[in-house]
């Protein structure tokens, strides 16, 4: 028994000794992008043209305005961002074939810009009910995706999914009901919340893009 007590102990100390220097190895820093997205062009939001109904899709035509015109917004004083617009992305369409992100890419090599940001709007649902008591909450979800023109990389790939939750059924959400006042959200207020988290969660937009002005 003591034999065995014996050569346990020193492999015990190795191993103690061992997690002990990987817990003073300090931590790597982040990897910066190595790619350079100086100027960019916006597209016009896209919104999915199969719905189950008529209503769901008069109510994606309005989430693809709603996202399009909160990204004008925030980008239409911006000298680094171009704006485009559906004209100008059908008369590139007709002469391009391939993807939508071949046709971005075409787009923003005309522009002479580093990279074009894209947006696909694919659940916009209303709020059924006022502020304080809903019987439908708000309920959004979509894409951004940050194309680089020479090499055709997806350089971010955004996406933000979420329907309103009242506090009880997750606590863990009590910051984010405290910063909306404990009310239901309308589903701009929604689309509005997520372009700002995810916008700001893109490390290659230049500086000053991913924020409010």
């Amino acid at each position: 028994m003591s034999h065995h007590l014996t050569r346990f102990i020193p492999t015990l100390a190795a191993v103690c000794m061992a997690a002990a220097a990987c817990s003073a190895i300090p931590p790597r820093p982040p990897v910066e992008p190595t790619a350079r997205v100086d100027t960019f062009a916006v597209l016009p939001t896209e919104a999915p043209e199969e719905s189950d109904s008529a209503s769901g899709g008069a109510q994606l035509e309005a989430g693809a305005l709603t996202l399009e015109t909160l990204l004008t917004d925030r980008f239409k004083n911006r000298t680094e961002a171009r704006l485009v617009s559906r004209d100008q992305v059908e008369s590139v369409a007709t002469a391009a074939t391939g993807s939508r992100l071949m046709v971005a890419r075409e787009i923003g090599a005309k522009l002479q810009v580093d990279g074009v940001l894209l947006s696909t709007i694919h659940r916009f649902r209303l709020r059924n009910g006022d502020e304080y008591s809903a019987d439908q909450p708000a309920s959004v979800a979509f894409e951004l995706q940050l194309l680089e023109v020479d090499s055709g990389r997806v350089l971010c790939n955004l996406v933000f999914d979420e329907t309103q939750k009242p506090l009880l059924e997750n606590i863990f959400s009590f910051s984010r009901a405290a910063g909306r006042g404990f009310r239901w959200v309308t589903a701009e207020e929604l689309v509005a919340e997520g372009l700002n988290k995810k916008l700001d969660s893109c490390p290659y937009l230049p500086a000053g893009s991913s924020s409010t002005p």
